[in-house]
């Protein structure tokens, strides 16, 4: 079945290899470190600034991008640790935005977890985290065909509608 037969067809998403994922595990995991013998994030807010842990802070985090906000140049998701209906928002997002996607295996959101002292099933990078942006450099983007998939409509606000005060007459 094509993209046109049907038009919800999910996004491809970039695979990345065993030895890269693994590289990038450990660098995050050195990376967030700090954070699990941290119990208020404002106190680190460089890294903070440049990396969102978490779904709920790289989900805001993509909203932004999308918006004025600064802009992402990566997710990474625990794909393997999470159900479909909870990542699948990060490919539309990657494709529409192209912001690099990057996918883990099952257990790497564990082992990113217990390093960060955090729920890091998602982690947003924003530019200036150069250790993980060298390694992802040739990782892509999630490819989709989809006709309204492109950053133009989705950054595109509704239009407010004005209200018609004038009465009208029934038609009979």
């Amino acid at each position: 079945m094509s993209t046109l037969q049907d038009p919800l067809a999910k996004p491809v998403w970039p695979q990345i290899s065993t030895e890269l994922e693994e590289q990038l595990v450990a660098v995050l995991c050195n990376l967030l470190a700090p954070l699990g013998s941290v119990k208020e994030p404002a106190s680190i807010p460089d890294l903070f600034s440049r990396v969102t842990v978490g779904f709920n802070s790289t989900m805001a985090a993509v909203e932004e991008h999308f918006g004025d906000g600064p802009k992402l140049e990566a997710i990474i998701v625990c794909r393997g640790d999470l159900e479909p209906m909870i990542y699948s928002p990060f490919g539309l997002a990657s494709s529409a935005g192209q912001i690099r996607l990057v996918p883990l295996s099952k257990g790497s959101a564990l082992k990113l977890s217990t390093s960060s002292g955090r729920e890091a099933t998602a982690i947003g990078i924003r530019s200036g985290v150069d250790a993980v942006t060298k390694l992802i450099g040739d990782v892509g983007y999630a490819q989709t065909n989809w006709a309204f998939a492109s950053p133009q409509l989705l950054s595109r606000r509704p239009a407010k509608a004005k209200a018609n005060n004038k009465k009208t007459k029934p038609v009979a």
